[in-house]
């Protein structure tokens, strides 16, 4: 299971896979928003990857929502906002229901874990370059 932020990624900018423009402008939330999203997709699409490279094996990539957790006390949300996280116990049990309930296979799962569906906005061509793109920058590392 990837946590992350399924079903909120965009189509991917093919020149620049390694994120370097996307990321120059993550001054403020909009910038970082915007890097979020395109790293969203990367996640489904990589499960989507590992799923047929690994068949019968499940893999989720979830996206809990607003979860009450110390870190999230140390960010200036307003109260109205703080009120909508769940516990983490909530959030738990989301998750688990995720697990226990999705197929074989590569699956997206919404904030109560029910499944989202694998409508991405990226096509296998997209999906097949991404993962070479990712294979030479793993090999590169020592």
């Amino acid at each position: 299971m990837a946590v992350f932020s399924a079903g909120q990624g965009k189509e991917l900018d093919l020149s620049d896979l390694g994120l370097k423009k996307a990321m120059k402008p993550v001054r403020d939330f909009a910038g970082l928003r915007t890097a979020s999203s395109q790293a969203s997709t990367y996640v489904d699409l990589m499960l989507k990857d590992y799923a047929a490279r690994n068949l019968g094996i499940t893999f989720v990539h979830a996206t809990p929502g607003l979860v009450d957790t110390p870190l999230l006390k140390k960010v200036s949300l307003t109260p109205e906002i703080l009120a909508t996280a769940k516990s983490i116990e909530v959030c738990g049990e989301h998750q688990l229901y995720a697990l226990l309930n999705a197929p074989a296979g590569a699956s997206r799962t919404g904030q109560d874990g029910d499944d989202i569906g694998m409508d991405l906005p990226a096509t296998e061509e997209v999906q097949r370059t991404l993962w070479e793109h990712t294979e030479q920058v793993i090999s590169g590392i020592e």
